[in-house]
């Protein structure tokens, strides 16, 4: 869930290339058959009424001892297979490298870059909708059954904290203020919340927006970041959401 915080100074580069060109985004589109019993057949009657019955030999008991239970490790899933790929988004998207530098990173952010922990398995992507590099599209998935309802837990309680943000990254300062929104609910937890930063990039006032959601499925955590050229479009973000969650139910998850 600790992706999501280094993408905020990495887009400062995409919104120089896009303070130039400020091109349309392209939103993501957004059995066994049944045998019937035999007829029991009734044997006839004897016609000896002195014969005795004919012996039986005796049935075999099967040992009433249990075999011990051998423990095994639940497995753990494929979460590379989880996460978004690239043929799951509409055409003109490509994938953006992950750059994890934490260079301006805002101060409500420190508890989370702080925590070492790590999940037993993660995977991340990301992904741009343009050659600028926005909008752009970041999804982390860890599993761990025994910490992901306390990293749901610490992530919300970090970013609550937020409020107002300056990022100050590449000689450009950016400045804004994020807080939660209302999302629909998906997966056992959802926290959902907004993010506009402003600034002068290249002599040219540019606003941009980002969307953050943070849930828990079963012992998995998923964090995902849309962001985009000016104010956040909640319609496009809600998309992306459900790509992310068909994908993990088509997928398969560890409750």
């Amino acid at each position: 869930m600790k992706r999501l915080l280094y993408v905020v100074p990495v887009l400062v580069l995409g919104l120089a290339a896009c303070s130039s060109n400020k091109g349309t985004a392209t939103p993501p589109s957004t059995s066994v058959p049944v045998t019937p019993a035999a007829a029991a057949t009734t044997p006839a009657a004897s016609t000896t009424p002195a014969q005795a019955p004919a012996a039986t030999s005796p049935v075999a008991t099967p040992s009433s001892a249990s075999p011990t239970p051998v423990k095994t490790k639940p497995a753990v899933p494929n979460v590379k297979a989880q996460v978004l790929a690239l043929s799951d988004l509409p055409a003109g998207w490509s994938k953006h490298k992950i750059d994890n530098s934490t260079d301006g990173e805002p101060a409500c952010f420190k508890a989370l870059v702080a925590d070492t922990h790590e999940p037993l398995a993660k995977a991340q992507v990301e992904y741009q909708g343009t050659p600028n590099g926005l909008p752009l599209l970041d999804e982390e998935i860890a599993y761990d059954p025994k910490a992901a309802a306390s990293e749901f837990t610490k992530a919300v309680k970090a970013l609550d904290r937020c409020g107002k943000i300056s990022v100050k990254t590449n000689g450009t300062t950016l400045s804004g203020a994020m807080g939660a929104m209302s999302f629909p609910k998906m997966g056992d937890q959802t926290k959902a919340y907004q993010l506009t930063l402003s600034g002068v990039v290249r002599g040219v006032r540019v606003t941009a927006g980002f969307d953050i959601l943070v849930l828990r499925v079963g012992a998995e955590d998923v964090s995902l970041l849309y962001s985009t050229f000016g104010a956040p479009d909640i319609r496009e973000f809600q998309g992306a959401a459900k790509l992310v969650m068909d994908k993990i139910n088509g997928a398969g998850t560890t409750a």
